[in-house]
């Protein structure tokens, strides 16, 4: 079970999918890990979304992010980069952000 600090922790994570007309896309998103939660669990049941709906973007863009904004995101906010993106479902821990 997480806490209600680490819950309102704010993080900064790379979501990358396609948009509505289906072009590649990226997206830095500053958000808490409760929203992060809630983040996964859209990208999980594939379902349209906006990442606005769960945090502040940062930089966003067609394709994938340039290195140049990826070094900035990586020395602002502490990122590693990973050789694959995680993939998001069923490997999702079952846990309620909201604690109940």
């Amino acid at each position: 079970m997480f806490t209600e600090e680490q819950l309102n922790e704010r993080i900064v994570t790379l979501v990358k999918g396609e948009n509505q007309q289906g072009a590649s896309i990226y997206c830095y998103v500053a958000l808490s890990m409760r929203s992060f939660f809630y983040l996964a669990c859209a990208i999980r049941d594939g379902k349209g979304f906006s990442v606005t709906d769960f945090g502040e973007v940062l930089a966003a863009g067609l394709g994938e992010p340039p290195d140049d904004l990826r070094e900035e995101m990586a020395r602002t906010h502490n990122l590693e980069e990973v050789p694959e993106p995680l993939q998001l479902g069923s490997g999702l821990p079952t846990v309620d952000p909201k604690g109940d």
